[in-house]
Formats: structure tokens, sequence, C-alpha cells
């Protein structure tokens, strides 16, 4: 299960919605228009779809639109342009055949070959993906690719009559709202998605993880004398699981929300406290192409990246952030052997990922049409889904809260180990390559900067060392060996993301490694997306 298949007509509706390339011709005329292209003009509306054999829900079809002019098609969602491209018509071939040009959206640049029919006042067709063959047959099956849709030419409507739209897509929030937020970027899901919020998730011992394998990745925390692991394979439906951590004995338990955005890769901790009580988060739905949530009882929207309140009775609180670290199972275990993991135990088991096929690291495009009207800036100094590192830390103690972007490409050419200072504090970023777990610390310890290299470690494999004492030090930031044993830096807040979702929420971040000024794009003009250059690569290496 994954944001494809939870809307499956999402990714490949985009360019096959627009491949709808249009419909029909004037239902007025006395005669029928004599030629395939003069029948695709005007408007339409979808009865039915399948994309890679997975059914689109009808909530999701109600508000689709294919509009064609000549030979220009577009495709609105929810009263948004999600595609806009020029089309070829071979009514002569069998099946015949249509190819797309995508002229503005997700695919922009991009070519669509599919194939058509028409009937009367419907329509159907079958597209590959982006670049991909053209389909042979009116089909569509998991994993395949392809969308296979039917379309319906629309009545004619008074010009009046109100367009079909998404709730909360290019529609302002009710009540107060934060002033630098866009409300019509503000995308409430909460009728149309199926994403639910997890409550206290029954846990287990890492002996009895028999539904995990060694390579998938969890959201791992620690504290107070305990540590538990949240499969990404389960939570990425969730988005948020509210739970507690910590033993009674050893500090006491504190009330946190694991969340997690997986088209962003994000995952981030916090303390649910505030206003001397625990809160409850759930799905809203997207801010910037990362997921909003929202306080259970107020419906106060709250966003992932930055940690606050932005609407409701709960405008302008925030709440505090603490150590997650997105890694492998494999990986967590070995710093913490008595761990507890989620157990997929729960009432949406079915909707959970299955083994051979998790969720992915991280999205290359966006896997819904939801995301790109809930876009406002970006920069095109990196990648649009270039994965990063994103670290702050304050420069003095009453200073401003100063932020980095560390590609991971960055960091591995680096040999996994970044020194470096924001403003003027001394700061270190630590990468494990065999499963690109990346953390970041202050070097500042009991008055002094340490400074950090790579040497063989007792196993004649790379490890963490500090020059000025020779202790041992792990992706944690605790120093496993040496004089300075048992000791932790301090670490900072950090959390991977893809470039878009990092430089959207902060737009003074720097870049490690860069000097050249911010290269912003408002994206809440039409036609502003940017071309998608591919990320840089980035190696994982073999844990097997």
């Amino acid at each position: 299960m994954s944001w494809h298949n939870s809307f499956p007509f999402v990714a490949r509706l985009v360019c096959p919605a627009v491949l709808v390339v249009s419909l029909i011709a004037s239902a007025q005329q006395p005669a029928a228009p004599k030629t395939d292209l003069d029948l695709l003009q005007g408007e339409w509306s979808m009865l039915a779809g399948t994309a890679n054999g997975q059914d689109m829900p009808e909530a999701m079809l109600a508000t689709a639109k294919r509009v064609c002019k000549g030979d220009e098609t577009t495709v609105m969602i929810g009263g948004q342009l999600m595609m806009k491209a020029k089309f070829t018509l071979d009514p002569s071939k069998k099946p015949k055949t249509i190819d797309y040009q995508v002229l503005d959206g997700f695919t922009k640049g991009k070519t669509q070959l599919g194939i058509y029919e028409i009937s009367g006042n419907t329509i159907k067709f079958c597209f590959g993906s982006p670049d991909a063959e053209r389909p042979s047959e009116f089909s569509s099956k998991e994993g395949d690719g392809r969308t296979f849709s039917t379309w319906k030419r629309k009545e004619s409507t008074s010009p009046s009559a109100p367009e079909p739209s998404e709730p909360g897509a290019g529609k302002k929030p009710a009540g107060a709202i934060a002033p630098d937020i866009k409300p019509e970027a503000l995308w409430d899901g909460r009728k149309r998605a199926p994403f639910r919020a997890l409550d206290s998730p029954r846990m287990v011992r890492a002996s009895e993880a028999d539904f995990l394998d060694e390579n998938d990745y969890v959201l791992g925390v620690a504290a107070h004398g305990e540590s538990r692991a949240y499969p990404t394979r389960f939570i990425w439906w969730h988005h948020v699981i509210n739970d507690q951590l910590g033993q009674p004995d050893a500090g006491g338990e504190i009330p946190i929300a694991v969340t997690y955005c997986s088209v962003c890769n994000t995952g981030i901790r916090y303390d649910r406290r505030l206003e001397g009580r625990p809160r409850q988060l759930d799905f809203y739905g997207l801010y910037n192409g990362v997921v909003a949530l929202c306080d259970r009882d107020t419906g106060s929207a709250f966003l992932q990246v930055d940690g606050r309140f932005v609407t409701g009775p709960l405008l302008g609180a925030t709440l505090k952030t603490g150590p997650l670290l997105d890694t492998t199972w494999r990986e967590w275990k070995k710093l913490h052997p008595e761990t507890l993991v989620m157990s997929p135990d729960t009432n949406f088991a079915k909707f959970y990922s299955p083994r051979e096929k998790p969720e992915p690291r991280g999205y290359n495009h966006f896997p819904a049409p939801f995301f790109r009207p809930s876009m406002t800036r970006t920069d095109n100094r990196l990648p649009f889904f270039e994965k990063v590192l994103g670290v702050a830390a304050q420069s003095s103690t009453d200073g401003p809260m100063l932020r980095r972007a560390y590609p991971l490409h960055a960091l591995q050419d680096s040999g996994g180990i970044v020194n470096d200072s924001l403003g003027a504090a001394a700061v270190v970023v630590f990468l494990e390559p065999d499963s690109m777990t990346a953390s970041a610390f202050s070097r500042e310890l009991e008055g002094r900067s340490l400074t950090f290299q790579s040497r063989k470690g007792p196993e004649g494999k790379p490890a963490i060392f500090d020059q000025q004492t020779s202790s041992r030090w792990d992706i944690e930031g605790r120093a496993q060996a040496g004089p300075l044993m048992g000791k932790s830096l301090v670490p900072l807040q950090n959390h991977i993301s893809q470039w878009y979702g990092w430089v959207a929420y902060f737009p003074e971040t720097s870049i490690y490694g860069r000097s050249d000024p911010p290269q912003f794009v408002d994206l809440t003009q039409p036609g502003t997306m940017p071309t998608v250059a591919p990320p840089a690569t980035v190696r994982v290496q073999s844990t097997k």
C-alpha cells in the first residue's frame, strides 16, 4: 500500500488524464462531427478508472475534469490545473493512438503514449507511464504503470454553476490563520484521504518482530530507559502515532507524537505536552507538499516540518521536538538490542505496505494531484527532490536559529563525517553509509570543541573518533569507548527531507559547501512549477 495505491489515479491520472485529452464536440450541432479531433473537443467528466490495477476512488473521480481545445488538453482536479498537454491522433491505427507532449504540470517535458476509443458520448483511454511504451489493449494491471479510464461528455451547465472542488484545495480555511500561511495552499484532506492517526500501538520485543526484515526502515526513539521503533511500512499510512516513551522509574513517561511524511521522507518526533496536558494529533492534509496534522480536540492545523499550530484555538502554539533516528531495523537493533517495536496487529493492517513492496524512501515526483496546489515556493539551488539532512542550531543562547541543508550525496563524498559551524555554533554531521542514516550534534562538550574523523574501528570497519581524546562514538552521538566513554553529544534539531520540503518552510537556509544566494520561485503563480531535475545519486551500500 502506498500513496499510489491509496489514490491510484494520482501519479498516472495526471498524465493519462490529461491524455484524456479531451472530448467531444458540440452536442447541439445537427450533424455529428466527422473527425476524432472534432469529437474530442469540449469538456468531459470521468465515469470510471483503474491505475496500476487499482480502482480510482469515487471521491476523486467526482472532481476530475478534462477540457480539449484544438490540439491541446488540460486536466483539472478540484479546480486546480494538474496538466496541460499538446496531442496528436492517429485514428487509422488499431487500436487508435494518441501521443501526448506535456506542456505544464508534474511531468512537464515528458511524452505519454496511449490508445483511445470513442463511442457516442463516451470515450475510453489507456495510457502507459510517461516515456513508456504504448499499451496495445484497454487494461490496467498491478505493476504495469497503465491507466485505463472512461469519460462521458459533460452536459452543458449554466455559466454560474459552481465547479466541484476538493475540500481545502484553493479554499481558505475558516477562522484565524497564521499571517505567513497561504490559506489556499493549506489542503484539508480529512474528507478525501483515508488516513487515520494511531494511538498507543501494541509493542513487541525485537525477538518477536518476525514481521520485519533487516533492511526495513524504522523511526527509532529512545528516552528515560526505553527505546521504541516504528516501521515506516506501517506509520506511512497513519502519518502520526500518539504514544508514550520512557520507564516510570527512569524519569517517567513522555507523551510523544512520532510523525512521518513518506513522500518527503521526513520523520520528526514531538513532545505532545502543551498548556499542561498532552495533545492528540490527527491527520489533516498537506502544506508545501508535506503532511499537515491537526489537534484532535480543537481541529487546529499543525505543520509537521516547523512544529507549530497555524489555525484555530491553538494558533501560534508550538510543540518541542526530540531526537529520532531514521534507520534500518538492523542498525536500530545494534544500537538498542532491548528495543520494543510497533506491531502491525492493528485495525488498519490491511493498509500497510507489504514486505515485498515497502513504501518508497522518498519520491522523485508527486504521487497525487493534491500536492502541487499545496506548494507556495521553492528554490532552484538544488533539484526539487534532492534528499538532504536539514539541521538547525542557535549560534548563541539568545541568537537566531540558523539552518543548513546537507545533501546526502555531499555527506557521502565527505566520508560520512562533516565538522562544520553554523554561525558561532560548532556542529558535526554523521552519515552511516550502509543504511544512509544521518544525524547532527553540537561539537561542544564540557567546555571544549571536539573534531571528529573516521578511523578503523574494532571490526576493521570505519568508525567515528574524536581527535582530542580518540574516543569512539556511534551515530547517536554516544561515546562507546575511550576517555569520554558514557558521554553524549547534544543533539541538534535535524531530520531527513527532500529539498522542496525543507526550503519551502525555511527559505533562509544555507547549503553545505555552497555560498550562492537563494533562487526563489513563487509557486502560487500559474505555470511556475520548476522543471524537476533528477536528484543526485545516493549510493546505498549493501547491508547483507
